[in-house]
């Protein structure tokens, strides 16, 4: 998981927000809401950080506090994510919004300080955390440790270190790790985010702390 950094919401969703009747179903541009949603998060799901388009058929817009138990927060701009699909395939293992449903997960991911200093990665591509609600909802509310989401992190993270700490040549050093730190990060640039960047950025933050 990656902090999110809300921007401005689209003006149409202030207009309805403020006129007669109104409520997320009625909303109706949904596809300019999608777009706003993936360029602030850079292109990555809120939860699992795969890639997200802004089209129907590439995500969702999730609702952090659910509609069904907060009807008061359906329109609000600072509740409303993209999400990827999460598998909603027939038979597929779920995860993300998909799996959440109307569960809550009591971390907010535009909070600096809370949880995103809590989370870690394992080598096997498993996220987890030291809190022990925060770790029991990454698996029990976001299914975020199913075997398909892990081998795609540890696939992330084991291409990173080939490609770039092991395939380039030139001596690896902090000066060297912390652009490639910045890179993973978006820290250098505003383009979109790589799928999954949290766990190399983890992995390069270790590596760092490492040198004097």
């Amino acid at each position: 998981m990656k902090k999110i950094v809300k921007g401005k919401e689209p003006i149409s969703l202030t207009k309805h927000r403020k006129s007669k009747h109104s409520d997320y179903n009625n909303y109706a541009d949904k596809k300019g809401l999608r777009e706003s949603l993936v360029k602030e998060q850079r292109g990555i799901c809120c939860y699992c950080m795969g890639r997200i388009e802004a089209t129907e058929a590439k995500m969702k817009i999730e609702h952090f506090l659910c509609q069904s138990l907060h009807p008061d927060k359906e329109l609000e701009y600072n509740n409303l994510f993209g999400a990827c699909l999460g598998n909603m395939k027939a038979d597929a293992e779920m995860h993300c919004d998909t799996f959440k449903g109307n569960k809550e997960f009591h971390f907010q991911m535009c909070t600096s300080g809370s949880i995103h200093g809590e989370i870690e990665y394992k080598s096997d591509g498993q996220i987890f955390s030291y809190n022990q609600n925060l770790n029991s909802e990454l698996n029990e509310v976001l299914n975020l440790n199913f075997h398909e989401l892990k081998k795609i992190r540890k696939s992330t993270l084991t291409g990173f270190v080939d490609f770039y700490l092991n395939g380039l040549k030139g001596k690896l050093n902090k000066e060297k790790l912390m652009r490639y730190r910045d890179k993973w990060a978006g820290n250098s640039h505003a383009d979109q985010l790589q799928p999954y960047c949290m766990i190399v950025v983890y992995y390069l933050d270790k590596k760092l702390a490492t040198y004097k």
